[in-house]
């Protein structure tokens, strides 16, 4: 389970505090996909990052499979995150010098388990799934945006997270690699884990089982499916 209880985010700038997250509450079940749609500066991209364990809130807790990442140190946090949780982002963040293959195997640097053959071949299995095979040893700048984001998703599924968070993935994306990204966090629910989407595209919002609205940094909209908010 996934929960953000009462979780707010205040930035301070130049021209003074902007709330970013204003007391929302959350939750996603084992085997939910939800979507969050609103316009840009809404806190969409910070209330996942808070999800995530990357960004301390100011107020209100977080708890990812019934553990607070933000109570652990900092590098036990990252463990936390690396075995927990598969992120995937609209700019992919691959290492630019690695291939493929490598940089699917970089997800097993946070848990320690690079150099495991089990892990070599799980990562061999997700290039081979999302139809890389034949870039396997290509590095990110000679990829299509589609392959970079393929390439990206089988890094996010390599330490078999019991959560998926995506930020926009599929924004630099055709309708064919859409899909298959899409379809790929449709499975990953189906098989029992979580989905949080971040989202301005309206086709990859209805993909989900439940779509909230996020306005001025509060949910105040539930579509489809009912999710448990506050």
């Amino acid at each position: 389970m996934l929960e953000l209880t009462n979780v707010a985010k205040t930035y301070h700038g130049a021209s003074g505090p902007v709330q970013a997250v204003n007391g929302v509450s959350v939750t996603l079940e084992p085997s939910q996909f939800v979507a969050v749609q609103g316009p840009s500066g809404c806190g969409k991209s910070t209330l996942l990052l808070m999800a995530g364990g990357l960004m301390h809130p100011d107020q209100g807790t977080v708890r990812v499979s019934d553990v607070d990442p933000y109570s652990l140190p900092p590098d036990k946090r990252a463990t936390f995150r690396g075995e927990r949780i598969g992120f995937v982002f609209q700019q992919f963040h691959l290492v630019p010098y690695l291939s493929v293959l490598d940089n699917v195997l970089a997800a097993a640097l946070a848990t320690g388990t690079s150099s495991d053959s089990a892990v070599s071949e799980r990562a061999r299995q997700l290039v081979d799934q999302f139809g890389l095979s034949h870039r396997m040893h290509h590095v990110p700048n000679s990829l299509s945006s589609g392959e970079r984001q393929r390439t990206a998703l089988a890094r996010a599924l390599l330490n078999e997270p019991s959560h998926l968070l995506a930020d926009e993935p599929t924004g630099n994306l055709d309708r064919e690699n859409a899909e298959i990204v899409l379809n790929a966090f449709s499975d990953f629910a189906s098989a029992g884990g979580t989905v949080l989407l971040v989202t301005h595209d309206d086709h990859a919002a209805s993909r989900a089982q439940t779509s909230l609205t996020m306005r001025d940094g509060k949910l105040d909209q539930t579509t489809k499916s009912s999710v448990a908010t506050r």
